[in-house]
């Protein structure tokens, strides 16, 4: 068998083109690479999304700090609150309540008298439009 006839019968029984198999080759790295391209973008705007949200977080904690300042709870050992004026009343149990004191015993906003001295009070906040001191 003649040297072309043994190239046909070897084209016919594993036919292998190498030019396009090396365009294949190449058309799969180029894609591989724009994949990886595509990844790295991913990831950048995935960090850049948790730094937003870490810089949300640190604001909002600020925030709360500021909110927490602002409300001043006094212990209600320390005194300093008027008879019948109406208050809030931070409980044991962590309830928050409007009540007032008549001398040395605390009521609930309704009139009936609660059953525990609270441990802290604060004057009930303003209302977000009033401006006055």
């Amino acid at each position: 068998m003649s040297d072309q006839a043994q190239l046909t019968a070897f084209q016919e029984k594993f036919p292998l083109d190498l030019f396009s198999s090396y365009n294949a080759f190449e058309q799969l790295a180029a894609e591989w690479a724009e994949q990886q391209i595509q990844i790295g973008t991913l990831n950048y705007e995935v960090a850049e999304q948790r730094r937003i949200q870490d810089d949300m977080s640190e604001e909002h904690e600020q925030e709360l700090m500021s909110i927490r300042t602002a409300i001043n709870w006094t212990l209600t050992s320390d005194g300093g609150i008027d008879d019948e004026t109406t208050v809030l009343m931070a409980l044991k149990d962590h309830e928050v309540w409007p009540g007032y004191r008549i001398g040395q015993q605390w009521f609930y906003a309704s009139g009936d008298p609660c059953t525990e001295i609270p441990t802290h009070w604060m004057d009930i906040p303003r209302h977000p439009m009033d401006t006055a001191p």
